[in-house]
């Protein structure tokens, strides 16, 4: 299950280094691309969309790339965005406090994680 982050008007990317070529490969685990894709479809939703951009159309979505001047290899992810309340206007200091209570409730990875500093 995935929670859409907080009200945003616009989409935000994500990128996760999971490789490198022949110089710095040694960096990262063999296997990291194939642990994050997996996870990425079957823990969280996602879906692979190698045309995927940031745009609101693309939330749920990641893509696999590898940027040949950098030499890395990384998995680009558009989470889920909630728009419902981005337009309603401002939250007061009070709802926020409740708000980010109750989320931090219902998040995938408890905060004190190695996966939510990952993420983070």
């Amino acid at each position: 299950v995935s929670l859409p982050f907080s009200a945003r008007d616009e989409m935000i990317r994500i990128t996760l280094v999971v490789g490198a070529g022949k110089q710095s490969r040694q960096k990262y685990h063999a296997q990291a691309m194939k642990v994050v894709t997996s996870t990425l479809q079957n823990k969280c939703g996602f879906v692979e969309d190698r045309g995927a951009s940031c745009v609101m159309e693309c939330q749920g979505m990641y893509k696999v790339q590898h940027d040949t001047g950098k030499n890395l290899k990384t998995v680009v992810l558009f989470p889920k965005v909630d728009t419902s309340s981005s337009k309603g206007g401002k939250k007061t200091s009070s709802s926020y406090n409740h708000e980010s209570e109750s989320s931090e409730q219902n998040m995938i990875f408890p905060v004190n994680s190695m996966e939510y500093k990952a993420a983070a």
